[in-house]
């Protein structure tokens, strides 16, 4: 059976912050100023995605609508009014999915490949050999573990960065994390987590209804969707090859351009400027 290709694509955005935070601006690797959402849908694009949809609040709207005007023939906004987490975002924007396979991305971070092809793109490659969801993955320590989407399953043999997922926890403690099966590979502080891109299948909008007519309007459903599509069908992690910054962490804005302006051609006049400004304030340190 063929594998239908993957066209759409789904960013969540009426969050807390998240008004102001993909509008934020860096110096890409052409030298170019640009916000961090046009970053996203100019990488989205290229990775062969014709439709995106952003999940948005009024706030949200008519901030980003205007700077993404260059790109109005392939945007499309759903209104969230009452932000009740990432899963809630996800039900708002089903209908519009058509029943396709999205790509689902995170407005608030920066993915940063180390090969030529863009992480979506790796995405989307592994998700036209698998034909099944796939939850980006990174390895992290376990001080992290709080702040991510933790995952375990089983490698796949011949494939030392695809895995079979068994189990997805948000956001867990440590301790809870830690009873999780462990994954081969892994040192004991290690832990595979969600790095804030997935492919996912049809089946994962019908099983946002269902909770939604199961649990009365409660709508913090994503890691007991993703856990209930992993019952239902194969569901996959990709240990991608790059990595993501989350620009709500301390200093994440600062990390996100210095690691772009490290993989641009004006490498060097950065190091050079970073020198120059630790020297200065070592000198004035001692003046």
């Amino acid at each position: 059976m063929s594998v239908p290709k993957v066209t759409k694509a789904l960013i969540p955005m009426a969050g807390r912050g998240h008004a102001t935070v993909p509008l934020q601006t860096l110096t890409g690797v052409d030298g170019k100023t640009i916000t961090v959402i046009e970053h996203q849908v100019a990488e989205l694009l290229a990775a062969g995605i014709q439709e995106i949809c952003l999940v948005v609040s009024e706030v949200a709207r008519a901030l980003v609508a205007p700077v993404l005007a260059r790109f109005a023939g392939q945007i499309s906004y759903v209104g969230q009014k009452d932000p009740k987490g990432f899963g809630h975002a996800l039900w708002c924007a089903r209908e519009w999915t058509g029943g396709q396979p999205v790509v689902v991305q995170v407005c608030d971070h920066v993915f940063l490949s180390s090969t030529s092809n863009s992480c979506v793109q790796q995405m989307t490659e592994e998700w036209n050999l698998r034909g099944a969801s796939i939850c980006a993955i990174q390895r992290l320590r376990e001080s992290e573990v709080p702040r991510v989407g933790v995952v375990s399953g089983t490698r796949l043999e011949g494939d030392s960065r695809s895995f079979l997922l068994q189990a997805f926890l948000e956001k867990p403690s440590v301790t809870k994390a830690e009873l999780l099966p462990h994954v081969s590979g892994l040192s004991s502080s290690q832990y595979l987590c969600s790095a804030g891109i997935f492919i996912l299948s049809p089946a994962f909008f019908d099983i946002l209804d269902e909770f939604r007519d199961s649990e009365n309007g409660s709508l913090q459903w994503l890691a007991p969707a993703l856990t209930e599509l992993m019952k239902r069908e194969s569901f996959y992690g990709l240990e991608f090859q790059g990595r993501r910054i989350n620009l709500e962490e301390p200093l994440g804005l600062v990390r996100a351009q210095i690691a772009m302006g490290l993989n641009s051609p004006d490498r060097g006049r950065l190091l050079a400027l970073m020198l120059e400004e630790s020297v200065r304030l070592n000198q004035a340190k001692k003046d």
